[in-house]
Parts: C-alpha cells; structure tokens; sequence
C-alpha cells in the first residue's frame, strides 16, 4: 500500500515484504493484498495514496493509531475488524506484535467510474472502524477468496464485488447523496450491444469497466439496470454463458475437457468442472458420456 511520509513527502509500500497473496495488476483501480506483519515496528504520521480499507484477520494487541495530529489511541485487538482510511487523511501508527490483515487499496478514479453522476465528496469521507458491516466484511473476504484462486473468472468477477464495496463505502459517508434508482433496464438496443460483445469475447477477458463504457454508464449503475435486464449481475451472465457455450464443446468428440474449458473462456479445467457441475449438476465427462 503507497504511503507518503508528511512533512518529508517520502513514499513507500508499507506492505512490501511481507505481503502473501497480492491482486496485482489483474483488476482496474484496485489492489489487494494479504499482509502477514513479522516484526516490530512503527509508521510515522504520513498518509496513504489511496482509499484503503484493512480487515484484521488475527487479533492486534498493543497496536496504537493516531489520526490527524490527535492523541494515540489502542486500536480494537478484536479479530476482524474493518476499517477504512481515506487517501490523504493523516495518521501514524505503531505496533509491538505481528498481526495478519487483508488490505484492500483503491484507486480515487475507479471511485469516480464505479458512482458516476453520483460521485462522491470525497471532502466527507472520514476513517472509521468496526465490526458491524457484515456486507462489507463479506465482500473483502470473497475479493481476497477469488485471489486465493488465481483469478478464475478474470477481472470481471473482482471488479463486479470492488463496485459493490464503493457503493456500499459511498452509502456510509456524512452527506452521501441518495442514489437514484431506474425502473427499467438497459434500452433493448444497448442491452443486445452488451450481450453480443459478451458473446464474442467469453473466451478473453471481460471487464465489467469495459461493458460499462459501451452502455455510457458508472459502473455502479451499469450492474444494476444490467441485473433488471438479465436477472442476474454481469459476472453471472457471463457464467452461464460460457456454461452454456461448454455444453455445446463437449459435443465435439476431438476436443479435450481441457480443450472444452479454454475455449468456453474458463481458466483451467479445474474451474471449468467445478463451475459446470455447480451450474447443471453433473461433472463435464457425466454430461459428455450422456450425449453420446
């Protein structure tokens, strides 16, 4: 996680080093990364880049915060525990034992992209911490699940779960204006666009940024008329989709399951099956074996 020093504007990655599992460069406008602390330390009052949100995943005794020139405080020992620290809000911190946490930087653009005409005051935003919102908790968890798993549905499932984590951030903010609601979907033209370009892709990579810019649309308001349309949000579709498209590969006798599950655009063959037998309820040998 960048982190820029006051007074000196000396940045670092305060997580280097000790970081497992990282996001790297597979989703747009956001990073996450698990972090396991090894020593004893202390981070002078600075700021980070970023939004970051931190989900301790073990306990912190002895661990001290201090937030825009106040006085130290304990922070909560508690396992998880969510907090949030805006980019550019001062703090300094300080710890006397290893914890572990899933740290979760996101980008001040990708903000702007996700809410669009909603966009946030970012002026309002303020550090908070708790263990109350399990929405939230639930979603940096599943995030850091889908790193765990190498990515198996590409971008588009992580930055689908990053856009409901901002909405969800946007709607616990001082002052956050009221979302608006469509009552309709996607116009029938912008939807079949959509789904066309859905369809000549599912064995690439699809972002939900992408399929939101072809409808001129914020992220945020894009899986939601989208999900009016089809019934379901976008990483789901194009689940489906490539279930769908498997189904008719494995009527090719020449073709191997691993074959099968590249070109239906699932990441390795191991995926493939797991989401084929969860969609249908049988294993992709079961159901080629029942066609011939």
């Amino acid at each position: 996680m960048r982190w820029a020093e006051l007074g000196t504007g000396r940045t670092a990655d305060v997580t280097a080093g000790i970081s497992s599992h990282s996001s790297e460069t597979v989703w747009t406008g956001l990073s996450l990364n698990e972090v396991h602390g090894t020593r004893i330390g202390e981070l002078p009052e600075g700021y980070f880049l970023q939004h970051a949100v931190v989900l301790s995943t073990s306990a912190r005794p002895a661990t001290e915060r201090r937030l825009a020139s106040s006085r130290w405080e304990m922070v909560d020992p508690s396992p998880m525990v969510l907090e949030f620290l805006p980019a550019g809000i001062p703090f300094a911190l300080r710890w006397r034992q290893p914890s572990a946490a899933i740290t979760l930087e996101i980008a001040p653009s990708f903000v702007a992209t996700v809410l669009g005409a909603e966009r946030l005051d970012e002026s309002r935003l303020h550090s908070w911490s708790g263990t109350d919102d399990v929405l939230l908790t639930q979603t940096v968890l599943a995030l850091a699940q889908d790193v765990r798993a190498g990515f198996p549905g590409g971008p588009l499932y992580g930055e689908c779960l990053g856009a409901a984590l901002i909405a969800q951030l946007a709607r616990k903010a001082p002052g956050a204006p009221q979302r608006s609601v469509r009552s309709k979907g996607l116009a029938p033209r912008t939807l079949r666009t959509i789904l066309d370009d859905i369809d000549a892709n599912l064995d690439g990579v699809l972002s939900v940024q992408r399929l939101a810019g072809l409808a001129d649309m914020s992220v945020d308001g894009f899986i939601r008329v989208f999900k009016q349309s089809t019934g379901v949000p976008p990483h789901r579709y194009v689940l489906r989709k490539r279930v769908e498209r498997a189904q008719a590969l494995l009527g090719n006798p020449s073709l191997t399951l691993a074959d099968v599950a590249l070109r239906a655009g699932f990441a390795d063959q191991s995926h493939f099956s797991r989401m084929f037998h969860r969609l249908t309820g049988v294993a992709p040998r079961q159901y080629r074996h029942a066609l011939r």
